[in-house]
């Protein structure tokens, strides 16, 4: 595991707004262009014990037939935007995905957006389990995270004490256990999205739906 080491300049209060408020934009413009059904999602349910497994299976069905797909067509790329494309439409036709396709998402409307410098992340503990979840990291003056499965966006050390707070029964911490990232990661949609893509193949990406782009005012 490659630890993220916490940064701790601390710009002023109006750069600080700016900065998350933008981020925060990013992560509900993903929400709103890709309202993925998630099977982990349904596992934040408290009475999910309650309803049938059909439910549940039926869920990790769609996010594993999402996956095999996508995998395929990926393997066809043969250039970055056709990559990059392949990732928004199986989004787009699919509906479907838990946060590693999120934060894939969020690092393609990220770029769009201008947000240069960022890959995806997962959080560990402090001990080095990991709690099997994806995030934007953006590798900025002061680091910061986007994390459109979570629903918010902030500095790296704001976003864990939110992990161990508001999302500690989620990713079940146990007593001691304090929350790191990480950006070792095998996987190639990981690896090809640590790039920082040229205007002109976002722009290819962009024709496919529009209003990713954050309309500035």
């Amino acid at each position: 595991m490659n630890p993220i080491q916490n940064q701790g300049h601390s710009p002023n209060f109006q750069a600080r707004n700016q900065t998350i408020r933008f981020a925060d934009d990013v992560m509900r413009k993903v929400n709103q262009c890709f309202p993925l059904y998630s099977s982990t999602k349904l596992e934040c349910f408290k009475n999910i014990e309650n309803f049938s497994s059909y439910l549940y299976d039926y869920a990790k069905q769609r996010i594993r037939l999402m996956r095999d797909n996508k995998n395929r067509l990926y393997d066809d790329c043969e250039s970055v935007p056709s990559k990059l494309i392949t990732i928004v439409k199986t989004a787009l036709k699919t509906k479907t995905g838990n946060c590693g396709e999120k934060a894939q998402l969020a690092a393609i409307v990220a770029q769009i957006n201008g947000i240069k410098d960022c890959h995806i992340a997962m959080l560990y503990t402090n001990g080095g389990r990991s709690l099997d979840h994806a995030v934007l990291f953006v590798n900025a003056q002061k680091p910061y995270i986007i994390d459109p499965w979570c629903g918010f966006a902030d500095y790296y050390p704001n976003a864990v004490v939110k992990y161990e707070n508001e999302f500690g029964d989620i990713f079940e911490l146990r007593k001691g256990e304090r929350v790191t990232l990480a950006s070792e990661i095998d996987n190639e949609f990981t690896e090809d999205l640590r790039h920082n893509f040229s205007r002109g193949q976002l722009n290819k990406v962009l024709k496919i739906l529009p209003t990713m782009k954050i309309r500035k005012y």
